[in-house]
């Protein structure tokens, strides 16, 4: 603010950037994982910025959902980002729904967790966490990035502070943000030249509806034979752990 207030190179850049704002005001955005918690207040701020937000959401019945809130600006889009042909297909109908007007950006919010110990979570369970949480955000980028070099935008990716400090029960999700945080910093330099802004959101606990999922997952394990006989005392401290992270969670807006 200091620099920008205090000096004619300052103030240049911040009319620039200003004008630069404005311009893309109004600009579409896609924001993945909109059916709850961070995603979905995303796209709704979004869209009352007066925006236009393409939603990703799983199913049909989300969908709906978002129909039935009526948002002006706010649509909808099926993407599973575990699903490549499923990605280019989104954005294709992005495009074309488009009709030459501007997409200033991309947030990649859709995310899946898998608590338990890595020796006990299947190998189907570590993949799904890598294909949607890494995978899918490198591959829904690829998708949208002839888009957004022509209009030089913004991709956002919303990564964890799992991603700096691993933690016990949540090996598979902390290497996902990891690798996610290592993926951002590429992109960031390497679409740097290309005017397209890269950002990554690390946030700690929010208060989102994925607590309720991953407290029954390790209430299941406490009640497994070989994850009681190995890490009975530690999921036990885990689930603790959680407890307090909950209490202390901030709300998605």
């Amino acid at each position: 603010r200091a620099v920008l207030e205090g000096d004619s190179l300052g103030r240049s850049w911040g009319s620039s950037y200003t004008s630069r704002m404005s311009e893309r005001k109004h600009s579409a955005v896609l924001v993945t994982g909109t059916d709850r918690g961070i995603g979905r207040l995303c796209a709704s701020h979004l869209a009352s910025r007066g925006r236009r937000v393409f939603a990703g959401v799983l199913d049909e019945d989300a969908a709906s959902a978002w129909r039935a809130e009526d948002l002006e600006g706010l649509e909808p889009v099926l993407l599973d980002v575990r699903d490549p042909a499923c990605i280019a297909s989104a954005v294709d109908a992005i495009e074309a729904a488009l009709g030459g007007e501007q997409f200033g950006g991309l947030v990649n919010n859709a995310a899946v967790a898998a608590p338990g110990p890595l020796e006990l979570l299947s190998p189907e369970q570590v993949r799904e966490v890598f294909e949607v949480n890494v995978l899918g955000a490198v591959e829904t980028t690829r998708a949208c990035l002839p888009l957004l070099r022509s209009s030089r935008g913004r991709i956002v990716h919303v990564g964890s502070s799992a991603g700096r400090l691993a933690t016990p029960m949540m090996g598979a999700y902390c290497a996902s943000k990891a690798a996610l945080e290592a993926i951002a910093d590429t992109q960031r330099r390497e679409l740097g030249a290309a005017g397209i802004h890269v950002s990554l959101v690390a946030p700690g606990p929010v208060a989102t509806g994925v607590w309720e999922a991953m407290d029954a997952a390790l209430e299941d394990l406490q009640h497994d034979g070989q994850a009681s006989q190995y890490y009975g005392e530690a999921l036990a401290g885990f689930r603790r752990m959680m407890a307090g992270n909950r209490s202390r969670a901030v709300q998605p807006a």
